[in-house]
């Protein structure tokens, strides 16, 4: 497993960025991409990617960029908030490594957190995100959604409704996907 060394800024993950082979896993007509399973040490990082922490969003860049795919334009999913937050910082940071350009045109409508939506009993249904484009895509590119996390598969799937066929790759991703 090759290894691509870069100081952090502040050591609160790792001096050494590990790189490997995704994970993958293919329904419908999108591929899911993960660089590792969801385990105790991913999920810190997965954590502080939700909380803009640049250490969390250095590692993760590092070790998602080589999981690329070739001619891809990066797509940031959208927060509950409706808009891209860590997920742009994170494709922004890949983009300065990789060279492949980003385009934050998936918007959502405002809506509780998956965490929030189990947590009160009930799952968040494909509509209930409000995913929408405001630009075009490129048809001469791969689309490439980044995420931090997959667990069921609700939010990558709602946007690949509306995206059409698309690559989906998250830092982290549970064995437990049910759309």
């Amino acid at each position: 497993m090759p290894v691509i060394s870069y100081k952090m800024r502040h050591n609160l993950f790792t001096s050494d960025i590990r790189v490997q082979a995704p994970i993958g896993v293919a329904k419908r007509d999108i591929l899911l991409l993960s660089y590792t399973r969801y385990d105790n040490r991913s999920r810190v990082i997965a954590h502080g990617l939700k909380r803009c922490l640049p250490d969390a969003i250095t590692t993760a860049a590092f070790q998602m960029s080589p999981c690329l795919p070739e001619n891809c334009v990066m797509v940031p999913m959208p927060s509950h908030t409706g808009t891209a937050t860590y997920t742009l910082q994170l494709a922004n940071l890949m983009s300065e490594i990789s060279g492949a350009k980003v385009l934050d045109c998936l918007k959502g409508t405002p809506r509780l957190t998956n965490y929030a939506a189990k947590r009160s009993g009930h799952s968040l249904r494909l509509t209930d995100f409000g995913f929408y484009l405001s630009d075009d895509l490129p048809e001469d590119k791969v689309v490439c959604l980044i995420d931090n996390c997959i667990d069921h598969g609700a939010t990558a799937f709602a946007a690949a409704n509306v995206i059409g066929r698309c690559v989906v790759l998250s830092y982290a991703m549970t064995g437990v996907l049910i759309v």
